[in-house]
């Protein structure tokens, strides 16, 4: 007896996150929202274990984020604090599988520039994941850069989304069987995007990635870890390939008055 009051409690608990999810679809308030992540996240913390409503509720929130893909913040957040208070838990890898399924399905002629930007966001994030195959998240970007017109505009925020998941991909450890296609990725950004600063830094992760080795990537990584400490695990590559350390300006081609080298016949 004592069992099946207990199971319905967490029918009647369920219950309730499942309400809040069905006001948050329908346009909750900001509070609202925030509250409903705050009580999935308690959920998962003490009912982990019970992969049934688990499971259900991870389908539902990739089903939730279609539908309203400003919810991508929360999402990752929600996959974060998860992984890091339930290390042994996969559910987060679940639900990023799952986000990156649902993405790579969408339909590109549908796609507005706020939807691609924050499914850019999510595919960084699930590139994170080593557990997770990167081909189709690849592929999905390749299907933006060649046949949307988003995918080779001048927006400048969206050329550096379209890079963010290719340096994740760049340390993903299935490197080896991505090189071609995040190799024509970064070349067609590279030769065809409309923003120049864009262009170079696709240019140098082409160069990264055809020259040198992933030891020496992984060597260039752990020193800036080294030197960083653990907040480096959340930054997306060595201070070499930083968007905001100095390299924009190092790679952008500057005017200058006079020149810079001249060559002489001897």
């Amino acid at each position: 007896e004592e069992g099946v009051e207990e199971s319905r409690g967490l029918v009647y608990l369920y219950d309730h996150l499942t309400s809040m999810l069905n006001i948050v679809e329908s346009g909750g308030s900001r509070e609202i929202v925030v509250t409903f992540f705050r009580a999935a996240f308690l959920f998962l913390l003490y009912f982990s274990q019970v992969h049934s409503y688990c499971l259900d509720l991870s389908e539902q929130l990739c089903r939730l984020y279609l539908r309203h893909t400003w919810l991508a913040p929360h999402l990752i957040n929600l996959a974060n604090q998860t992984q890091e208070r339930l290390p042994e838990c996969t559910w987060a890898i679940g639900l990023l599988r799952g986000l990156q399924k649902g993405i790579t399905k969408a339909l590109l002629g549908q796609l507005s520039l706020q939807d691609l930007s924050w499914h850019l966001k999510v595919l960084t994030r699930v590139a994170e994941e080593r557990e997770i195959c990167q081909h189709c998240s690849l592929g999905f970007l390749s299907s933006v850069i060649t046949t949307s017109p988003l995918g080779v505009g001048g927006d400048w925020r969206l050329g550096n989304s379209f890079l963010g998941v290719c340096r994740r991909v760049l340390l993903h450890p299935t490197l080896d069987s991505l090189l071609i296609p995040l190799a024509d990725i970064l070349q067609h950004l590279a030769c065809y995007y409309g923003d120049a600063d864009i262009q170079d830094h696709a240019r140098l992760y082409y160069t990264l990635l055809t020259t040198v080795s992933q030891e020496k990537l992984a060597m260039m990584l752990a020193q800036e870890a080294a030197d960083n400490g653990p907040q480096v695990k959340k930054r997306t590559l060595s201070s070499l390939m930083a968007e905001n350390e100095g390299l924009t300006g190092a790679l952008t081609v500057h005017q200058t008055e006079t020149a810079v080298l001249c060559l002489t016949l001897v």
